[in-house]
């Protein structure tokens, strides 16, 4: 047969735009993570031929109108003229030596294209073998200049002496925000990427931000320190279908309360899933709203993913945020960590019933009763259109927080009955490769009825459609994936028994968002009060060192007016703190500045408008 045209598959500038922005998101914070990972690799190429070097990456920041300049410079390999083009002028190219078996983050090239591009443009600079090379790349061309002589004046402008890099990005394209010194220096010291590169005794990572004339403003040493805990789980896994290798899970239960799952990559508690010289992910399966699981951290490591890697086998996402749980290893390794957290958790709530001592009043038990149906009436006026999860409740119309996602990202489904999962994209991320939606689940406790979807389009600014799923065991745990082409989106699972009639609740039982208030002397004194999402329960810890000044463990005291001040203050803090941050991941609440600074704000406005009405049921009577 006579061709009519025979060359290589092209692509236009707006699909390598798309490909960075779904890696980096328009995020300085994950273009610097790609960086700064991309020189721990080279230098542990170094390390690997026993080639003396200091180990030191230098983070630069500087912030102008309109746009921020990032610099990150190491004292490595640096690149010759032809690796700079496969690294920086093409996608695709193992230039990282990954497929050659050395491991890393940085596989098949990936990373530093994608940072540059989601920025605007970038430079790439580097002194190698005595020349020096200088690239420039932006979403409509590469260049690289003739290579050069590394004269004493090119070393001094980069500070290189003898070999190294420097990749310079300028973030000038619209909605990138440049973020403050002091929130930048947070978010990579708790990056969970980062977090032995900045425990290493090999590496030293500094950050400085420069006025735009280049007087330092700022400079710190970049440090991540792991939180003290007790070992609770040490196992090992044989990976028999997968060549016999073997995965290790440890885990310890912190000292110290630990963020989690609300500050996303910064988050303390949560399993570090490892491979050689790399760490792809943090969670806590499916235990994130467990109160148990909170101080809970450690990592589950298996060399073997990178062999799947190098096998182009695609265990890892292709936005490099996480782990493809779909894939066969992945799942095994989920269910070996799941399987291990929950005989801990069940051990643990054996001995909390055992030790349980606290005994509430009838006058408390009225007073939280009262004080609920308030919550929930407050939930109700604050989140409007937003989904509370749990039973019975409607999703509204809350927009999806990442453009493609279940509304809401947690449900409690029934055991033998139909239960609908909403799921909701913007329509400007509409397209027709994204138009057959794939739904699965990870537990054998959860039954797909909805196994695809064809999506159209809708007027408005989402679209919505709705998977079917059917709960098969009590108690069950699991996630349930839908994918719509490159975008992949989750939503928790908990299956449970039939649900009650409205007219026929249980004496004390709430439908809303809070579902009890309780005091326990077993709870977790490192944190006086929290929020279980998952069942709705507020509790406060007795035994917490400033509680038990006006409480006893049996429920002395509890009556005091003292106590009931203390208490109505506690519960306050935690409804406003969930309020705040369900408004703000809604798309509800509309804020300015860093996230931190926007929860802070909108949990003040809550704690003015709401603090006098929890006061006046759980505080003391006048």
């Amino acid at each position: 047969m006579t061709k009519a045209v025979s060359r290589k598959l092209e692509a236009d500038d707006r699909a390598f735009q798309q490909l960075a922005d779904q890696t980096i998101k328009k995020d300085p914070v994950r273009a610097l993570v790609e960086l700064i990972t991309n020189s721990d690799d080279s230098y542990k190429r170094l390390e690997r031929y026993e080639i003396e070097n200091d180990g030191k990456v230098i983070i630069t920041l500087v912030r102008a109108r309109g746009f921020g300049k990032f610099t990150v410079t190491d004292y490595a390999e640096g690149m010759d003229p032809e690796k700079m083009d496969k690294a920086v002028g093409r996608f695709g190219s193992d230039t990282h030596g990954f497929v050659a078996g050395q491991g890393g983050r940085s596989f098949f090239g990936r990373g530093l294209k994608e940072a540059i591009l989601s920025m605007g443009q970038g430079f790439v600079r580097s002194i190698n073998n005595n020349l020096y090379n200088e690239s420039l790349l932006n979403i409509n061309k590469y260049e690289r200049e003739v290579p050069k002589e590394a004269i004493q004046l090119y070393k001094d402008k980069l500070g290189i002496y003898s070999h190294g890099l420097q990749v310079e990005l300028v973030a000038d394209r619209q909605g990138i925000k440049i973020p403050q010194y002091e929130t930048l220096k947070r978010a990579l010291e708790l990056h969970y990427a980062l977090r032995d590169i900045l425990s290493s005794a090999k590496r030293e990572v500094v950050l400085i931000e420069e006025t735009p004339e280049g007087e330092i403003k700022n400079e710190s040493k970049l440090s991540f320190i792991e939180p003290k805990g007790q070992p609770i789980i040490n196992r090992t896994l044989e990976l028999c279908e997968f060549e016999n290798q073997k995965a290790l899970l440890e885990i310890f239960k912190s000292e110290e309360q630990l963020t989690g799952r609300e500050d996303n990559y910064m988050r303390q508690n949560g399993i570090l899933i490892c491979s050689s010289g790399a760490i792809h992910e943090i969670t806590l399966f499916n235990y994130d709203g467990e109160e148990l699981a909170q101080n809970l951290y450690g990592r589950l490591t298996c060399d073997y993913i990178d062999n799947l890697l190098r096998d182009n086998q695609p265990i890892i996402k292709d936005s490099r945020d996480g782990i493809d749980w779909s894939h066969p290893l992945a799942i095994a390794l989920r269910e070996f960590a799941e399987c291990e957290i929950g005989k801990y958790i069940a051990e643990e709530k054996k001995k909390s019933e055992t030790h349980e001592k606290f005994v509430s009043s009838d006058a408390t038990k009225r007073k939280f009763k009262k004080a609920i149906e308030k919550l929930n009436r407050i939930a109700e006026i604050e989140l409007k259109d937003v989904s509370k999860g749990g039973e019975g409740e409607e999703e509204g119309s809350m927009y999806p927080p990442n453009g493609f996602d279940f509304v809401p990202n947690y449900y409690h489904i029934l055991i033998g009955q139909k239960s609908t999962l909403t799921l909701k994209m913007n329509r400007e991320m509409f397209r027709k490769e994204r138009s057959l939606v794939t739904i699965s689940s990870d537990s054998p406790n959860i039954r797909i009825l909805t196994s695809e979807l064809e999506v159209e389009e809708q007027p408005g600014p989402f679209i919505t459609f709705h998977a079917y799923v059917e709960g098969k065991q009590i108690g069950g745990k699991g996630r349930v994936i839908a994918i719509a082409g490159d975008l992949t989106t989750e939503a928790q699972i908990h299956t449970v028994a039939q649900r009650e009639k409205s007219d026929k609740r249980k004496r004390g039982h709430h439908r809303g968002m809070f579902k009890e208030i309780k005091y326990s002397s077993s709870a977790d004194p490192n944190m006086r009060v929290r929020y279980d999402k998952l069942n709705g329960i507020i509790t406060i810890a007795t035994s917490a060192p400033s509680v038990k000044l006006y409480i006893g463990p049996n429920g002395e005291g509890q009556e005091k007016p003292e106590t009931q001040v203390m208490t109505a203050e506690l519960v306050t803090q935690a409804v406003c703190r969930e309020l705040a941050l369900r408004r703000i991941q809604s798309g509800q609440e509309t804020t300015l500045g860093e996230p931190e600074e926007a929860l802070n704000s909108v949990y003040n406005g809550l704690i003015r408008r709401y603090a006098d009405v929890v006061h006046s049921i759980l505080g003391p009577h006048r």
